[in-house]
């Protein structure tokens, strides 16, 4: 490989060394204030915690869904529809 490919190569090698850089601290950024908003909305200091909000919202979801349906036919049966 001539000097200057070499050089070339190099270049190009922390240029994406740079670009990976910007975004991981992008990224680090982003996941900073998303975990304060899991905090200031939610009061979860980890991940851990808001997957187990997240799994006990789904489940609270499920329920009012089937009462909703449940309400649903029962209005649907009085009216005869």
């Amino acid at each position: 490989m001539k000097q200057t490919e070499l050089s070339n190569t190099l270049l190009r090698l922390q240029e994406r060394i740079d670009e990976a850089r910007n975004t991981h601290a992008s990224l680090k950024g982003a996941l900073h204030q998303i975990k304060e908003q899991l905090q200031e909305d939610f009061k979860v200091k980890t991940s851990k915690e808001a997957r187990r909000l997240l799994t006990k919202l789904q489940k609270e979801l499920q329920v009012l869904e089937k009462q909703i349906e449940q309400g649903i036919k029962e209005l649907e049966k009085r009216n005869d529809f």
